[in-house]
């Protein structure tokens, strides 16, 4: 392939392909029948200077269809009438799929604008799209490509057993996603290209350092660069680039041999002090904790990142023995309410949630919950109510309760391995957002898990060098809120420094291993400090400076692989075969745009 693919919404998983390929789709090419298909015709007048070539691997080079030498600037055709059933951008390009009567859908790739809309009836040679330097033409029948050259030659493609779903339009997340294929042809594409360079690791450390700025030639050039690719595409390449520099700065702060590093060390410093100073007041180990009160009390459970109604590992918390009844728990729907599953609290809005409700802006879903609060608050005065969140959730939690004079007032509010910080991992998932091979591999994973879309915007928020996380840093916590957070020691997902709270109890637990993440809600030992924290008591008393040590390693560590894998994401970009801006100097890096809202700047 010879032009950067640029996508934020997940792949279909390869293995999944082959089986609905095996089941329900059989598209062969056969000889002439009695009634002629329409005939097809190319998008643009240009030459293809790269034919159809499956490929031979799930994520080997390839091109899964056609690919022209265009003018910019030139008109983009429908090769047939049809519906439009997508018309958008994704990542720095855009992109148009018609459906056609017969099931057949076509699509016209790395456009620099589209001029159709969702649901627009095209004839054949309509304009639907202005190109840029080059042109992808595909064929599918569903979720199979097949050759378009076969189209354009007059042969018919008969299609059997096509899905009734098939041949009607899809919501618009499903026909964006049928295009995520194209991806893998990108990937393994610089894969190759990677294999067949010499000396990659030297000139890929030697690039590095040119990565966070943009050459004097490029702004001079940028006026022709604009006229080439448009205003559109070159915004999103620099916002690419511009995030690359950020969160590469980020973390040469966090090397040692950085002047920076002193700054980040205080930082660091300022973290732990917070769980040392919590000890002061700390409760005896042999101490049990209150019983619980026997007022009534509510509890709302905010789940994190990727989790839906019924499936969240927040639910693991033992409401029973900290004193709820069971009709009193409530688990805030990312949709809106409460979910139906979990407890029976009459007044409040009932509504389910699915894992991608979780991934959308943050700051919509602390509206939502405070809605939820303020529902609850008007449904049963006088009641008090305790917010436990885990992880994402206790961010959301924040900003449900950030001060206002008219927020609902809650009693407790406890987070669990909540990235109050941001978190290392997130950051290293913006910098890999970046690039061609990270997008796949977001994607991949995103299919695969069913909810974890690593190019989702609650994703990007979560980053430590997020705008959101910069305005909560500088958030006062609700005077009238106990809040206590809670972190595990072990904690790969959300190191422990992450979680620390300027102005609230910080705790650290012995938690250990993978899973220690997931474990934290459901643990004894955060049980116990549950406990504590609703009755107003200190932590358990424990020596934590070991805890905070191996918290600090664990945090080093991860921002040391999370470069890494960046930097190896960004040298295989440039590799790929073509994958550079149309006037840019060789050897400058392709930078790849990131999710809405991701990373803006050093905090």
């Amino acid at each position: 392939m010879s032009l950067p693919r640029c996508s934020r919404r997940p792949a279909r998983a390869r293995a999944a392909v082959v089986v609905v390929s095996t089941i329900c789709l059989v598209a062969t090419i056969v000889p002439a029948a009695a009634a002629p298909p329409p005939a097809f015709v190319a998008p643009v007048s240009g030459p293809v200077v790269d034919g159809f070539r499956p490929p031979s691997s799930p994520y080997g080079p390839g091109n899964r269809g056609l690919e022209y030498a265009s003018v910019p600037g030139e008109e983009v055709r429908a090769a047939a009438g049809g519906e439009v059933v997508y018309a958008g951008r994704i990542g720095a390009t855009a992109h148009v799929v018609v459906l056609h009567g017969d099931g057949l859908r076509t699509s016209y790739s790395f456009l620099t604008d589209v001029t159709v809309t969702r649901g627009e009836q095209v004839s054949q040679g309509q304009v639907v799209g202005v190109a840029g330097p080059v042109v992808h033409f595909g064929a599918r029948v569903g979720e199979r490509y097949v050759d378009p050259g076969l189209l354009l030659a007059g042969a018919p493609v008969e299609v059997h057993l096509v899905p009734v779903e098939l041949l009607a339009p899809r919501d618009e997340a499903e026909e964006r996603g049928m295009l995520q294929q194209l991806l893998v042809d990108v990937v393994g594409e610089a894969w190759r290209g990677l294999r067949a360079g010499s000396g990659a690791a030297t000139e890929a450390m030697a690039w590095l350092g040119q990565a966070a700025m943009v050459t004097g030639d490029a702004v001079v050039d940028l006026a022709d660069l604009v006229a080439t690719i448009g205003h559109e595409t070159l915004e999103a390449e620099l916002a690419a680039m511009w995030t690359q520099a950020v969160i590469l700065g980020s973390y040469v702060g966090q090397l040692p041999v950085s002047p920076l590093y002193l700054l980040h060390a205080a930082e660091q410093w300022r973290r732990a002090e917070r769980f040392r100073a919590s000890q002061r007041a700390c409760t005896p180990a042999d101490q049990p904790p209150p019983p619980p009160p026997g007022e009534r009390r509510i509890a709302v459970l905010v789940a994190g990142f990727g989790s839906s109604s019924g499936e969240a590992d927040v639910l693991d918390v033992d409401t029973a023995r900290l004193g709820y009844a069971a009709a009193d728990v409530v688990q805030f729907s990312y949709a809106g309410g409460r979910t139906a599953g979990v407890g029976a609290l009459a007044g409040v809005e009932v509504s389910d949630y699915r894992p991608d409700d979780s991934t959308g802006d943050l700051r919509i879903s602390g509206e939502r919950l405070g809605q939820l609060l303020a529902a609850i608050d008007v449904a049963h005065p006088g009641v008090p109510v305790d917010v436990i969140a885990h992880s994402q959730g206790g961010v959301v939690a924040r900003l449900a309760l950030a001060p206002d004079p008219g927020a609902p007032v809650v009693a407790n509010l406890v987070t669990l391995g909540s990235p109050h910080n941001g978190a290392d991992v997130a950051t290293a998932n913006a910098l890999l957002g970046t690039t061609i091979v990270g997008e796949v591999a977001q994607a991949g994973v995103a299919q695969l898990s069913g909810g974890i879309d690593g190019a989702s915007q609650a994703a990007a928020q979560l980053a430590e060098t997020s705008t959101l996380v910069a305005e909560l840093s500088d958030t006062a916590l609700p005077a009238a809120t106990r809040t206590t957070s809670i972190a595990a020691t072990g904690d790969l997902t959300v190191g422990a420094l992450h979680s620390s709270l300027e102005g609230a109890t910080n705790v650290v637990v012995p938690l250990e291993g993978m899973s220690a993440h997931a474990d934290l809600p459901g643990s004894v030992v955060t049980r116990r400090e549950l406990a504590l924290a609703l009755a107003g008591r200190g932590p358990t008393c424990r020596v934590v400076d070991g805890d905070l040590v191996r918290a600090a390693a664990i945090s080093t560590a991860t921002d040391a692989f999370g470069a890494g894998l960046g930097v190896a994401a960004m040298w295989a970009d440039r590799a790929a075969p073509g994958a550079r801006l149309p006037g840019r100097t060789p050897g400058t890096p392709t930078p790849r745009p990131t999710p809405a809202g991701a990373v803006v700047g050093p905090r």
